[in-house]
């Protein structure tokens, strides 16, 4: 998608979109293809419909509604992860998945 001259309006970068989504959490993706399984509800969740309205809202004049529709699929796997992520119970004795060592 081309910008056109007359345009006043900067086009945003996928870097300002990302920083922007800093609200989402973002976790470590425990199993992506598991979430990517689940079928999707035709109604999203809340804070998936919020989100949306975020992008819609910044980035909707230079999004496609197949765009949009990714964006929103990919809004719905991380909110899933992280329920599932929050979900998990950890044990005291659990250690993680790497130990910093100084050298």
């Amino acid at each position: 998608m081309k910008r056109s001259k007359n345009s006043n309006a900067p086009r945003p970068s996928r870097r300002a979109l990302v920083k922007s989504l800093i609200a989402v959490p973002l976790m470590p993706a425990v199993s992506i293809e598991a979430a990517q399984q689940q079928p999707s509800s035709s109604e999203p969740a809340p804070v998936v419909r919020a989100l949306l309205d975020i992008v819609r809202e910044r980035y909707g004049k230079y999004l496609t509604s197949d765009q949009l529709d990714e964006v929103r699929k990919d809004l719905e796997n991380v909110v899933n992860t992280g329920e599932r992520v929050r979900a998990r119970k950890l044990n005291n004795s659990d250690e993680p998945d790497f130990i910093f060592r100084a050298l």
